[in-house]
């Protein structure tokens, strides 16, 4: 006679699964947990060095330059002592006028410490731009992790970060702006994502002309995907969202060409091979050829992994 009951469903392989699922939950929430405490205690680093002794120097002549304006009697005179002459940059100015309005009697350290909080703010800024461009978790937040670790203690990075300048404030722009533009590519449809690209990227663009060279790698970038013939990328909007961005810095360019606005760039020297070795030595810490020669190590191992790693996810 057949039977007709069918047999109970065993539950031993539901036990395992659970197990399973709880310990991974575990492993992931341990690794979330050591992740954080790792990062807080990098950005603590950064902030000990950056407001360690701050105010020892008094401030010179360019900072100086930048308080008188801050110091007009309301934000309209602010902005006509800046415009026409100090285009570049200028963006730095509105966050440090309101700055300087909250703290009117501040010392250096007071003033100067809107600098180091954009600086402080660019070590997660870093973390999460490294994170988000591999497919590797543990492998992308760990060149996080190192990524915000070398920022954080560079003597170059630390040396701008205590100035009343915009340094800071560029860098940190454009790393968001990388960032953005990849989380936008991400999810090509997130309007709001190509909106904060585009703010972001024209805002850099004003806090320093050299954020220009940052989007024109990111246009090469893209340039080189697109000869690859790779499909999946949404070129159509990354044009559009290029073109606003070239739009809303058009006046910075005219500025630019105006002879009103060449005096504060004026000092600057020819370049030269010699100009150039001194500026990578201040760079990477100011502390000789070695450690230029370690970073260039360091640079070309990292190129040289990512080469090959893109050319066999394309093979």
């Amino acid at each position: 006679m057949t039977n007709l009951v069918k047999p109970a469903p065993t539950l031993t392989k539901n036990k395992s699964a659970c197990k399973s699922e709880s310990r991974y939950k575990r492993t992931t929430s341990t690794v979330t947990i050591a992740v954080g405490a790792l990062l807080i205690l990098i950005i603590g680093i950064a902030a000990f060095l950056r407001f360690y002794q701050i105010g020892n120097l008094s401030f010179w002549r360019d900072e100086l330059s930048g308080l008188r304006i801050v110091m007009q009697s309301n934000f309209i005179n602010m902005l006509q002592a800046l415009l026409p002459k100090i285009i570049n940059n200028g963006i730095y100015y509105v966050p440090l006028y309101y700055w300087v309005k909250a703290f009117p009697d501040g010392s250096e350290e007071m003033l100067r410490s809107i600098s180091e909080i954009f600086s402080v703010a660019i070590i997660q800024a870093v973390f999460l731009l490294v994170k988000g461009m591999g497919v590797h978790r543990i492998q992308t937040i760990a060149i996080g992790l190192i990524a915000a670790l070398f920022i954080a203690v560079n003597a170059w990075h630390i040396q701008y970060a205590q100035e009343l300048r915009s340094y800071s404030l560029v860098f940190l722009l454009s790393t968001l702006s990388t960032f953005l533009l990849i989380k936008a590519v991400e999810q090509p449809r997130a309007q709001i994502r190509w909106i904060g690209y585009v703010i972001v990227s024209s805002v850099a663009a004003y806090a320093h002309l050299f954020a220009i060279f940052v989007l024109i790698g990111q246009g090469v970038s893209f340039s080189i995907l697109l000869f690859r013939n790779n499909s999946y990328l949404p070129f159509k909007r990354i044009i559009i969202n290029g073109v606003a961005i070239v739009v809303l810095i058009v006046p910075l360019a005219v500025a630019l060409f105006n002879p009103k606005s060449w005096g504060p760039i004026a000092f600057i020297p020819e370049l030269t091979l010699e100009r150039v070795r001194q500026f990578a030595i201040a760079l990477t810490g100011n502390q000789g050829e070695l450690l230029l020669t370690l970073y260039f190590f360091a640079s070309g191992v990292g190129l040289l992994v990512g080469v090959r790693t893109w050319f066999w996810r394309e093979n």
